[in-house]
């Protein structure tokens, strides 16, 4: 509910908030990959020379649990973020179909009236 004419956003202040969360959220992915990168790297053998087999093997399997856990909440978050995001994707196509099967009525050039959702 808007009190005053300020409190509200507009389509495009929308708009450049959410490219800006894609931009983050790409950023994240991005830094995430480098870890599951970097988390790869030190539970192969490749780093045994370096640290010892036990020391390895144990803390590689404690990361490797970590990182599955975590992906595995990522995928639902994007599951979230992809379910919130159909939704006005198929909201526009059901839109799209009444008006593009609409005639016009009395020289009325409207397809829809959303007036009868709302005041």
């Amino acid at each position: 509910m808007a009190r005053t004419a300020g409190d509200t956003l507009d389509v495009f202040t929308m708009i450049d908030i959410f490219k800006y969360v894609i931009y983050g959220i790409a950023a994240a992915f991005f830094v995430y990959g480098i870890l599951l990168m970097v988390e790869g790297f030190f539970t192969t053998g490749a780093i045994k020379d370096l640290y010892g087999d036990f020391k390895i093997t144990t803390c590689g399997r404690c990361v490797s649990a970590w990182f599955i856990m975590l992906t595995y909440l990522f995928m639902l978050a994007w599951l979230g973020v992809t379910a919130f995001t159909s939704l006005p994707v198929y909201m526009y196509f059901n839109l799209w179909t009444i008006c593009r099967n609409t005639t016009l009525v009395e020289g009325a050039n409207l397809c829809l009236d959303l007036r009868q959702f709302g005041k």
